[in-house]
């Protein structure tokens, strides 16, 4: 019993001495400025794409069409371009036509494109909410 009224008579001593703090006046005044400018502070929208890599995928496309265009045969014909178009879509007939897909696979296929779409449409408003 003895420690505890020492104790007590420590922290009355400790109390005693210290004062009780008050806020300045201004205080309210001072919280409401900081939060306004950090309202106002403005958001800054970056690329996804840096410029610098924009640039590299123009250069190579250009670099592509001057090539093509130089050693490239340059004849046109509506003829070959759409007897390619056949090519390509005898060849994707043919190969989709061996492949077999599962039900499970399908259906695995659909619900993961549809939970993407949903996870999108929910992340685009969430996003929305934060930044404006």
């Amino acid at each position: 019993m003895n420690d505890q009224e020492e104790l007590n008579q420590l922290m009355d001593r400790f109390m005693n001495d210290d004062k009780l703090e008050t806020p300045p006046l201004d205080f309210t005044e001072k919280v409401m400025t900081a939060v306004h400018t950090v309202q106002r502070r403005k958001i800054v929208y970056r690329p996804l794409v840096p410029k610098y890599v924009m640039i590299i995928v123009l250069l190579c496309v250009v670099t592509f069409t001057v090539v093509g265009i130089a050693y490239g045969d340059m004849t046109l014909d509506i003829s070959q371009y759409l007897s390619g178009l056949q090519d390509v879509n005898l060849w994707f007939t043919n190969f989709f036509h061996s492949v077999k897909i599962s039900n499970t696979l399908s259906y695995t296929i659909v619900l993961t494109g549809l939970m993407v779409c949903i996870q999108v449409f929910f992340l685009k408003k969430h996003f929305d909410k934060r930044f404006i």
